[in-house]
């Protein structure tokens, strides 16, 4: 027998060909599946893995949707569509993403498998007519789930805050729901909040829940009340003692805490490394004490941040979203990302990773786009409208050359 009988190239086994697969657009995974019989049984279960029916254009026939529900993982689906198919039960779907109009409750299916759900309802004409939801009986393997434009039915209310102590991540974006949980209930697998909801519950109380989640590493609030300043020393207070150790991502939205008070949030949590408070407005003395008290932070983001402080203090250690101040002038205006405009002011951001582009600061010339790949060595991700025609695409060249991934 010949020595090249036994001779295979990698191609040929079907854990390289599954590993590379995976790789893959649907597009390039649907052409290998009509290479060979021995490609098709390897690149069949990607096909479905993953599907997708929110456009009239894009889902498959009933026939082949049957044939192949079984091997579906990944699912989305807009529910007028979705009808199409009669008995739609995809047993093995572990990630679920269920889009829905605003005068239907959505009916999910059971299944047994699934870890992360998904619910987008649409917000009617009426500001207070959103999607219904009642939660099912079958969802208790859940470690994520995410609910947006969506009513929660009240009768369900005591089920999805008990089915929340099991979760791991939990989004709540402008989702009307009776009552916040029990405060005897505990959220201690819970390491993932995003509490944005409509209106209806006062700071003390969202606060009071937020208390219940002991093991959080990343928090989203949109307050959505009134908030005193007593409310915010009292969550300042709550960072300074611990109530959150493992916290190390912070999103503040429509906070207006003062200069005091963001120098307790910060001294309360030293081991952050995402702080984004859109609508704080950083003064002279709290940009030296995020240097100094939170040595691991990577990403600041801030209402405002003055050129002054920058050029006074030691070179930051965190990437920056620019919205800076010229306080010079004592304008408001954005300082722009040009020579000649401020861009040579920031030369002490040594250590910056990730740039984002204003409309009002976005650079011109290639001996802008120059000044900061010379200056910013650390440079990673570009973000943002860089100036196109004419000279716009030699500086996209210069950022790529640099092997820096530009989003612009």
């Amino acid at each position: 027998m010949s020595l090249a009988t036994f001779i295979i190239t990698p191609l040929e086994l079907p854990e390289i060909r599954t590993t590379i697969g995976k790789f893959l657009g649907r597009s390039d995974l649907v052409q290998c599946l009509y290479v060979c019989r021995a490609w098709h049984a390897s690149f069949l279960p990607l096909v479905w893995s993953t599907l997708s029916i929110l456009s009239e254009e894009r889902f498959p026939a009933v026939e082949a949707f049957n044939s192949h529900r079984h091997l579906i993982r990944n699912l989305s689906y807009y529910i007028p569509l979705w009808r199409v198919y009669k008995s739609p039960y995809c047993r093995n779907v572990s990630t679920l993403h269920v889009y829905c109009n605003w005068n239907e409750s959505p009916v999910i299916a059971p299944y047994n498998q699934l870890r992360q759900l998904s619910i987008t309802g649409e917000k009617a004409y009426n500001y207070y007519d959103y999607t219904r939801w009642k939660l099912p009986d079958s969802f208790r393997n859940l470690s994520s789930l995410e609910l947006e434009d969506v009513d929660i039915e009240p009768s369900s209310t005591d089920d999805v805050w008990d089915l929340c102590t099991g979760l791991k991540s939990l989004s709540i974006r402008r989702t009307n729901i009776a009552r916040l949980p029990d405060k005897s209930m505990r959220f201690e697998r819970l390491e993932k909040l995003a509490l944005l909801p409509r209106s209806g519950h006062s700071f003390e109380q969202q606060l009071e829940f937020i208390t219940q989640c002991s093991s959080l590493v990343s928090l989203e609030w949109d307050r959505k009340a009134i908030c005193t300043s007593t409310s915010t020393d009292n969550f300042a207070a709550h960072l300074a003692k611990g109530t959150w150790p493992r916290l190390c991502e912070l999103r503040l939205r429509n906070f207006y805490p003062s200069d005091r008070q963001l120098g307790k949030i910060i001294n309360g949590i030293q081991k952050i490394k995402s702080l984004d408070v859109d609508r704080g407005k950083f003064g002279k003395s709290i940009i030296p004490e995020v240097l100094v008290s939170c040595p691991q932070l990577e990403i600041l983001i801030a209402g405002e941040v003055t050129s002054e402080d920058i050029l006074q203090g030691p070179p930051w250690v965190c990437e920056q979203e620019f919205g800076l101040r010229d306080n010079g002038t004592g304008s408001a205006a954005r300082i722009g990302l040009q020579l000649g405009k401020g861009l040579e002011y920031l030369v002490t951001l040594k250590k910056l990773r990730h740039l984002h582009l204003g409309h009002r600061s976005n650079c011109k010339t290639k001996a802008d786009a120059k000044w900061m790949l010379d200056n910013w060595k650390s440079l990673e991700f570009v973000e943002g409208p860089i100036s196109h025609g004419g000279s716009g695409w030699s500086l996209m060249e210069m950022v790529q050359a640099r092997k820096i991934w530009c989003d612009c």
